[in-house]
């Protein structure tokens, strides 16, 4: 993945140049199917069945979109939480109605607005995470500051899993310490489990279902 003498965070940064160029060229409406299928593909799992307080994200650019996601699982009585930046590099969860108006936050990403109260990420079930890529073993390529790196561990008790375009779900990524490995990845085409939350993060238990 990385040449002789080219530094990880030095990868990363060639890498997301890369995807993110990719990224980019697809067409708004294969993006949009792309989410739609990914989103129903979602609930055919079994493994998911048993949860109902769902994190995902407010989309930008041009991220895999979970809001059809977030419908579909609010249509079925499941809670919804987005994120929403605290301080300078932190995250809270904040339980939302996606027909409420979200008001743009750091960087003009839209987030619940401040009056509503945030909750322990412990008690969380799902956590839907972005990136601008994801490989086998769980590792994420995300834009460099950290937020879901930093989040992630107080989601203890909920599974994580990657959103993305199949074609962004790749052999290998550089991979630092600090970097939280996914318990799945979730694409248009396929599931990909990982690793049990029961399990260490080095763990290695790959899976792949194609529904």
């Amino acid at each position: 993945m990385m040449r002789s003498g080219l530094s990880v965070r030095d990868a990363k940064r060639r890498l997301r140049e890369m995807y993110r160029s990719q990224r980019d060229r697809m067409e708004r409406h294969e993006r949009q199917m792309a989410a739609e299928t990914a989103a129903r593909r979602f609930f055919v799992f079994a493994s998911v069945q048993q949860y109902r307080r769902l994190m995902i994200y407010a989309p930008i650019q041009s991220e895999m979109d979970p809001m059809p996601l977030g419908r579909y699982a609010a249509e079925r009585g499941w809670e919804i939480y987005l994120p929403r930046m605290r301080g300078k590099f932190e995250l809270e969860a904040v339980k939302t109605d996606l027909e409420a108006d979200l008001e743009p936050g750091r960087y003009g990403i839209l987030e619940p607005p401040g009056h509503l109260p945030a909750v322990d990420p412990a008690e969380l079930e799902v956590v839907i995470v972005p990136g601008l890529a994801f490989d086998v073993r769980g590792h994420r390529l995300g834009y460099g500051a950290g937020y879901y790196d930093r989040f992630l561990p107080q989601a203890k008790n909920a599974l994580w899993i990657g959103f993305t375009f199949d074609e962004l779900l790749v052999p290998e990524l550089p991979a630092e310490p600090h970097d939280q490995r996914l318990h799945a990845v979730l694409t248009d085409r396929r599931w990909h489990w990982i690793r049990t939350p029961s399990k260490p993060a080095e763990a290695d238990g790959s899976k792949e279902e194609l529904l």
